[in-house]
C-alpha cells in the first residue's frame, strides 16, 4: 500500500546503504502531534525514479553527497519544474502535489528524509513557500541533518516517549526552515 512505501522501496542491488523507518502512530498522536511517516537515508548505486502524488504528507529531504533530479509540479496551473541536486542542496515538497526524484547515473546520490505529517504541518508548510522556495540550500544544514538522524535513532528504538521526541525534532526541523533566509536555487 502506499502508506508502506512514500519514498519507494529501492532494490538491494540499487543500493550500497539504506536506513528506513516507517512509522504508523497512534490516534491521539495523530491529533495532535507532528510525527513522521517514515524517514531515512539511502546512498545510491543506480537511478531509481520514483513517482508520487496525492499523499497527506510532507516531505523535507537533504542530498549529502551526489547529484539527482527532482522535479515538483508547484505551480498553479500546475507546470512541472525540474531541478538538479547537488550535495547541500534541500528540498521541501507538499506530496498532495506530483513529485518525482531519480539519482544520477554517473554521480549516484546520498539522501537524508523525512515523510511527516500533523495538525499544523498545513501552516508551517504555508509560512515557508511564503518565504522560501523548495529547492534551497541553507546556513542550517548541520544542524538539520542531525534532527534527521536523531529522529532515525528514536524509531530505531522506540519506547514510550518516541512520538513526543520525534514532535520535538521536527518541530525544530520546521522551525529551522521557517526562520532563515534560504538561498533560492531556482525559480
Amino acid at each position: 500500500s502506499m502508506k508502506n512505501s512514500l519514498f519507494e522501496k529501492y532494490k538491494t542491488s540499487e543500493v550500497t546503504n539504506t536506513r528506513r523507518v516507517i512509522c504508523t502512530p497512534g490516534q491521539f498522536t495523530r491529533d495532535h502531534f507532528f510525527y513522521i511517516q517514515e524517514a531515512g537515508y539511502l546512498k545510491s548505486l543506480q537511478p531509481h525514479l520514483s513517482k508520487r502524488s496525492g499523499l497527506k504528507s510532507y516531505l523535507f529531504m537533504i542530498v549529502l553527497s551526489g547529484s539527482g533530479t527532482v522535479s515538483y509540479k508547484d505551480a498553479s496551473p500546475a507546470k512541472t519544474t525540474a531541478v538538479s541536486a547537488m550535495a547541500g542542496d534541500c528540498f521541501f515538497l507538499d506530496c498532495s502535489k506530483e513529485y518525482t526524484h531519480i539519482s544520477s547515473e554517473n554521480d549516484p546520490w546520498e539522501l537524508l528524509w523525512i515523510h511527516f505529517y500533523g495538525v499544523q504541518a498545513d501552516g508551517y508548510y504555508q509560512y515557508f513557500a511564503n518565504r522560501s522556495d523548495w529547492h534551497f540550500r541553507t546556513s542550517h544544514y548541520t544542524e538539520l541533518v542531525s534532527s534527521i538522524q536523531t529522529i532515525l535513532q528514536l524509531h530505531e528504538n522506540r519506547n514510550d516517549d518516541t512520538d513526543l521526541l520525534t514532535a520535538r525534532e521536527i518541530t525544530n526541523i520546521l522551525t529551522l526552515l521557517c526562520t532563515q533566509t534560504t538561498d533560492k536555487t531556482s525559480g
